[in-house]
């Protein structure tokens, strides 16, 4: 039996175990010795993804120089080869881990030999990018590999394909320089490759899917059994059920693809600038919390700085510890603008790279999860401090903060700083520098903050020049006549480019599509100063009649919430709104063609085969120029489009209603657009076929045609399918209106239930706020406040979706249509009655309103009727609503203040609706809210409520005498009122001087002590506040419980303005007595309260009180030596008066200070 024949029928474990002993054959003996090392080490410690962002690394620092940066393209198979080598032996078994190690060794041996050959290095690359597309790589590996054989088998059988590849590559670098130049020409190998890799592929996909599918099956079936038979499950078992936990844990943090953009930017250049720099080395160097802020222009290359930045600390750190995590945001990516996303990135990742501490800490963590489905910051904190030591260290490196909204950095900006105020974090960032503008991220929380601009880039733009216009003039996309003109372009562009790399990059596209020598130095003579003008430029030129606009595509790019793929956008492009009638004739034929419209201002991703923008400045430029881009336009457009893409039929049945057609060859040349294949080469032979047909026309093709394609009529693909599901929701939000016929579409698809749960497409906008996007600034509302509301998985009610998106003729559409409960509360107690009112959409308001059994006292969290919020609100049109249909209760009190609608008017000072509450007949003007208090009560509170407390004391419904809880009217609390605000003087005592102009105002009412307002104002610190008060209304000398009048209460607080004011009075009796016979006085204890009294001609200085003391007996007892010298120099004053035998001078001998003092009798 043939050796190929027995190899055939080994187990793929047994033949990939071969395949590895082959490679290893074939090397060196260092190479060998090396290998064998690092395959052990690898058993006892297997490769993280921090391996693999080393080796990517590795292989660009090997290759600078020489070719651009490939590393990145390489990522995807790479992290394929270490998840497998890293499934554990506990899973695969000790003998075939040590060839799952081997596996990744020969890998990065192979990639770091090929690394210095870099024709070879960048076809391998490309065919690694391709492959990377369908690599297996599954966070769940572990869990799915030891249950299914064929998954097994298919994981061997696309290792194995690797390891040959990678013995090639082996063999290659062992050649002569002749021989490998001959071997680089022929690259069959690789193509067979990547058709075998990418097959192995496929299957392995197919069969996660199934495993996955009936993983949740089984979870849904076992879970409430699980934990109850846990105790007794194998090693094995209690591993997987760990590794489980681990794996929701990382699912909790964050599903967000980290790798991606900084894949893009690494790949869009190299430097190494950075490195040199003395910020950056001390940075570097630090082992606490330490901050490094590198800022630059627009367009100066801060993310590409990055990107390397990242690189070169994966390879600074080696084999310590300390594990490196980055994050870019992505401008066209909103998941990624927010500071939950990327936190929560930032956590999984340095939780991913403890896989072995979090697998061996407590289940107790796993519990937490269980119970707490929220996704804040504290559960994360709660995970990290959980597991991380409190010497932890780690480098974090975030670039494209700017393009958050200010609320996202503010929040990111507080939870970088309780990480690094928690553990040992060297944290690097970028922002943006605007001319003589202030940076517009606040970094004083951070740590040690070091603010630095990017390293002056003046030579790597002269050389990354140099190196684009060389690959522009050999792949001849730059064609020039005269050779030196090459040299005029680098000249100027050097000159022009003031350190902006994108500038460069758009002048050298531009040049690109110039035909002539001419053109190309008239462009240069006309170059554009900024980027904006670039821009302008550019689109002016490429756009191009004749085919789809510009604005169509910018449309699309512009509002799509993740990069859109090429096939994505062109069959959106083909897409009717509200025409449900597939017609593929309306495909773009070359969807490169049509996005030529926009130039080089949009790009395609090589390895996402996603489109975008070339840079976020020029999104901000399309936003600000209305002629190219409005954004509720684009999300109306896009909404259209979703909506009519999922009405398709196909889409509801999924069977395939393809009619082979009988037609004649005559008749092709007509009916070839409707008959079109998928692919265009394709479509041009069979076209040129039949075009060059000279006989037989009469034969029938339509069965050829049919087996020669997939049907186009039933979108068998569904490109933009997966798109409109997930963001159908998210779009419909954005633009307010939707027309009669998408609302019709949209019920049938609630109706089919062909929609996706909307807590799937709201999780992925930017927050689940922006359906309750109020709620973050109403909390007065009662709406829920928690900014992480959007992980719960609950589904909020088309209904409310589309009352909150001010969709009114939707909302028509489905009360209209009466399948839905018209006052459903959801998880956060919010109906559509309630969110009406706080949209303050008049039109759907009343349409709500029409329906009979709507619930008009339904209240929100906080407690608050659509009545209330209606005022909060101040909304006008809504409150008339309310009233003239008779159907609100205007008296019903809130749940949080017991306050009514006319309470919270008047303490907001909303007048206009205080008027409009009043005009009603049925309004109680009497209720005391929690605190006790009426609107009257709260209008005298404060100054500013003049305008306020003259519509309520002009109205006859409101008592103006009214008693709150503690017995006090509205004018005993205006008169207490020590605002200290700057107030023209007429409105400062306004609120006071409005009750007393009331011709029913009791101004000697008495509080529960017996003081009127009067009393009230002498403990004042304003003396206006009494100034209003000596009108005739009121009685000057009245007395308080004690006997005592205004008088006295002015001379015990020392206020001699208050005292002067009362005597101007000429009824105020200074000798009045309070109950202890005291006068005014009698109480008087210091030099200046006295000196006001004694100067009226009417007081009685020598009025004994109860006990039969005087003003003089009082003050030498107490040592007032002032009072004594003011009285004793009175003539009137008797010195004789005796209290109990003994004088006031009997009193001043006992004290000693006195006796100089007294020089008279």
């Amino acid at each position: 039996m043939s050796q190929l024949t027995l190899a055939s029928r080994l187990k793929p474990e047994i033949r990939l175990a071969q395949a590895v002993s082959l490679y290893e054959a074939d090397l060196s003996a260092d190479q060998k010795a090396r290998f064998r090392a690092d395959k052990s080490r690898l058993r006892d410690a297997p490769p993280s993804i921090r391996d693999v962002m080393r080796l990517t690394a590795e292989i660009d620092q090997a290759a600078s120089g020489k070719t651009r940066c490939l590393g990145p393209r390489m990522v995807n198979v790479l992290q394929s080869v270490q998840q497998f080598a890293a499934l554990g032996d506990i899973i695969i078994g000790g003998s075939q881990n040590l060839i799952a190690c081997g596996v990744w060794t020969l890998v990065r041996t192979s990639l770091l030999l090929i690394s210095n050959h870099s024709s070879y290095l960048e076809r391998l690359s490309t065919v690694f990018m391709e492959v990377g597309r369908l690599a297996p790589r599954h966070e769940r590996m572990a869990l799915l590999y030891p249950r299914s054989k064929d998954l097994q088998s298919c994981m061997c059988e696309y290792f194995i394909v690797v390891v040959n590849l990678c013995h090639k590559l082996l063999k290659f670098t062992q050649k002569s320089s002749l021989a490998q130049f001959k071997a680089s020409v022929a690259d069959g190998d690789l193509k067979t490759s990547q058709s075998n890799l990418e097959l192995w592929a496929t299957r392995i996909r197919v069969e996660v899917q199934m495993l996955m599918a009936e993983a949740i099956t089984d979870e849904a079936v076992k879970n409430s059994n699980f934990r109850d038979f846990s105790k007794t499950l194998s090693k094995s078992s209690s591993y997987k059920r760990q590794l489980n936990m681990y794996l929701k844990m990382l699912d909790f943090c964050s599903m967000y693809d980290h790798t991606v953009t900084w894949k893009q930017n690494r790949k869009a250049g190299t430097t190494r600038l950075f490195c040199d720099s003395a910020e950056y080395k001390d940075w570097k160097d630090q082992s606490g919390s330490v901050t490094l802020v590198y800022t630059a222009s627009l367009g100066s290359g801060k993310s590409v700085l990055l990107a390397n930045l990242v690189d070169d600390l994966h390879l600074h750190v080696q084999d310590s510890n300390v594990p490196v995590v980055y994050f870019f945001c992505r401008y066209d990516i909103t998941e990624s603008l927010q500071a939950r996303s990327i936190i929560g990135s930032i956590a999984r990742q340095l939780l991913g790279r403890m896989q072995s501490q979090c697998l061996n800490s407590d289940l107790e963590m796993g519990y937490f999860l269980d119970r707490n489905k929220l996704g804040n910051f504290e559960t994360i904190f709660f995970l990290l401090q959980r597991v991380l030591a409190s010497d932890f260290q780690a480098y974090i490196v975030i670039d494209g903060i700017d393009e958050c909204e200010y609320s996202e950095r503010r929040i990111l900006m507080e939870e970088l700083k309780r990480l690094q105020d928690t553990f040992a974090i060297r944290l690097c960032i970028s922002l943006r520098l605007e001319p003589n503008k202030p940076l517009e991220v606040n970094t004083d929380g951070l740590m040690h903050t070091t603010i630095s601009p990017i390293p002056d880039n003046s030579s790597e733009i002269g050389a990354f020049i140099q190196a684009e216009l060389e690959s522009c003039i050999e792949s001849q996309r730059l064609v020039v006549g005269d050779p030196h003109l090459i040299l005029e372009i680098r000249d100027t562009l050097s000159q022009r480019s003031q350190g902006m790399f994108l500038w460069v990059v758009l002048q050298i596209e531009t040049l690109c599509m110039m035909d002539s020598d001419h053109a190309i130095r008239q462009a240069l003579e006309d170059l554009p100063s900024n980027l904006r003008e670039t821009f302008s430029r550019i689109l002016q030129r490429s756009e191009r009649p004749g085919i789809l606009t510009q604005r169509a595509v910018l449309e699309l790019i512009t509002a799509a919430h993740s990069p859109l793929t090429t096939e994505q956008i062109r069959e959106a492009l083909s897409v009717v709104p509200g025409n449900t009638v597939w017609d593929p004739s309306r495909l773009p034929n070359d969807i490169n063609a049509t996005l030529a419209c926009c130039g080089c201002l949009i790009t395609l991703d090589e390895e996402e085969l996603t489109v975008r923008l070339v840079h976020s400045s020029f999104k901000q430029f399309l936003l600000d120029e209305p002629d190219y881009v409005n954004l509720e336009s684009a999300h109306e457009r896009m909404t259209g489009i979703i909506i009519t893409y999922l009405s398709y039929d196909m889409f509801g049945t999924q069977l395939s209603t393809t009619v082979i057609p009988e037609i004649k060859a005559g008749s092709v040349p007509a009916t070839i657009a409707e008959t079109a294949l998928p692919s265009s080469g394709n479509i041009r032979n069979l076209a040129l076929k039949l075009l060059r047909s000279k006989c037989e026309t009469e034969f029938d093709i339509g069965k050829t045609l049919a087996m020669a394609r997939p049907s186009r009529h039933i979108l068998n693909q569904s490109h933009l399918r997966s798109y409109a599901q997930l963001y159908w929701c998210s779009h419909l939000l954005k633009f307010k209106g939707l027309s009669r016929r998408l609302s019709q579409l949209l019920i049938g698809l609630l109706e089919a239930k062909r929609l996706s749960p909307v807590s799937e497409s709201i999780r992925s906008f930017p927050s689940y706020t922006l359906l309750y996007g109020f709620a973050d600034f109403r909390l007065d509302l009662g709406i829920w406040t928690n900014r992480d509301l959007w992980k719960q998985t609950f589904e909020p009610p088309i209904l409310h979706l589309a009352v909150v998106s001010g969709h009114d003729l939707f909302v028509d559409a489905v009360i209209n249509h009466g399948g839905f409960d018209i006052n459903y509360r959801d998880p956060t107690a919010q109906t559509a009655i309630l969110l009406a009112a706080v949209t303050k959409n008049v039109k759907i308001f009343e349409s709500l309103l029409g329906v009979e059994s709507i619930d008009v006292s339904v209240k929100s969290w906080l407690g608050y009727t659509p009545l209330h919020m209606a005022v909060l609100d101040s909304s006008e049109d809504l409150l008339k609503i309310m009233i003239e249909s008779k159907k609100f209760d205007l008296n019903v009190q809130d749940d949080t203040g017991r306050r009514t609608a006319l309470h919270i008017a008047v303490l907001h000072r909303k007048a206009d609706l205080v008027e409009l509450l009043l005009g009603s007949d049925s309004i109680d003007t009497s209720i005391l809210d929690e605190t006790g208090l009426g609107p009257i009560h709260h209008a005298a509170r404060f100054e500013r409520s003049s305008t306020v407390m003259r519509i309520l004391t002009r109205s006859s419904k409101v008592d103006v005498n009214l008693r709150d809880r503690e017995g006090r009217a509205a004018i005993h609390i205006a008169a207490l009122k020590e605002e200290k605000q700057q107030f023209a003087p007429e409105y400062a005592k306004s609120t006071l001087a409005v009750l007393l102009a009331s011709e029913r105002i009791d101004a000697n009412a008495r509080n529960k002590d017996g003081m009127t307002a009067l009393h009230l104002t002498m403990v004042n610190i304003r003396s206006d506040m009494s100034t209003l008060l000596l009108s005739p209304k009121v009685d000057v000398n009245a007395k308080d419980s004690d006997g005592r009048t205004a008088l006295h209460k002015a001379v015990v607080q020392g206020k001699t303005a208050h005292i002067s004011q009362l005597l101007s009075r000429d009824d105020c009796d200074i000798n009045a007595r309070d109950n202890k016979g005291s006068t005014a006085l009698h109480l008087a204890t210091s030099y200046k309260t006295a000196e006001v009294m004694l100067n009226s001609g009417t007081i009685d200085v020598n009025a004994k009180d109860a006990t039969g003391r005087t003003a003089l007996h009082i003050a030498s007892a107490s040592s007032c030596l002032p009072i004594v010298t003011q009285l004793l120099e009175l003539s009137e004053i008797d010195l004789n008066a005796a209290l109990d035998g003994e004088t006031a001078i009997h009193y001043a001998a006992t004290q000693v200070v006195l006796e100089p003092k007294v020089g008279k009798g």
